[in-house]
Formats: structure tokens, C-alpha cells, sequence
């Protein structure tokens, strides 16, 4: 494992412990603050494991899905991805049919 991953991990694990010790607070600033930091968290393990098993730019579509639906409250459609990454339509098709196989995300 490279420096560079072990990094991200370690910046994972130092989010992830802010946001549980602000979670234990019952200032809802502190909550919603914990809610960003488990978010960020999340994100930046997600990019450490995609950087670590060579997928980094699925590790970029991962998180962008996983964020937007945690915004939303939705999954996005093909053509939100397609917006937000400024690629063609068919680049996006690919690329949801390889997190597919690989086991990432599954389709309902």
C-alpha cells in the first residue's frame, strides 16, 4: 500500500473519530457537524480503496453517487452523472456497468 492511501485512510479514521465524538453531543450544531464528518469520512475511504485497488475514477463516481443521494434522497439518473462529470452519455453507461459487475451498486 502506498503512502499516499495510507494517508487517506488515516485522514478516514481521524473524520470518522471527530464525527463520533461530536455525535455524543446534543448541540444540534454539533450533530449536523457530525453528520458532514461521517460524510467526509465515508467519502475519503471510499477514494483511499478505489486509489488502492487501481479504480480511482469509479471510486470518484462511488462517492458522487453516494453524496448525491444522501442529498437528494434519490439515486441520480445516468444524465446527472453525465452533467456532473461533463462526459457523454455512453462513458457513464460504461461506467455504471462496471460498478455493477464489480458488485458496487446494484440497480432496483
Amino acid at each position: 500500500m502506498d503512502i499516499e492511501t495510507i494517508h487517506r485512510l488515516t485522514l478516514a479514521r481521524h473524520l470518522y473519530d471527530l464525527g463520533s465524538a461530536s455525535s455524543r453531543s446534543a448541540n444540534d450544531i454539533h450533530l449536523f457537524s457530525a453528520v458532514n464528518l461521517f460524510q467526509d469520512a465515508v467519502e475519503s475511504f471510499l477514494v483511499a480503496v478505489a486509489d488502492h485497488v487501481g479504480a480511482r475514477k469509479q471510486g470518484k463516481y462511488l462517492a458522487f453517487i453516494y453524496h448525491y443521494t444522501k442529498v437528494n434522497r434519490r439515486v441520480p439518473a445516468e444524465a446527472d452523472i453525465q452533467h456532473f462529470f461533463n462526459v457523454i452519455s455512453p462513458t457513464v453507461h460504461q461506467m455504471i456497468l462496471t460498478l455493477e459487475k464489480s458488485g458496487f451498486i446494484s440497480r432496483e
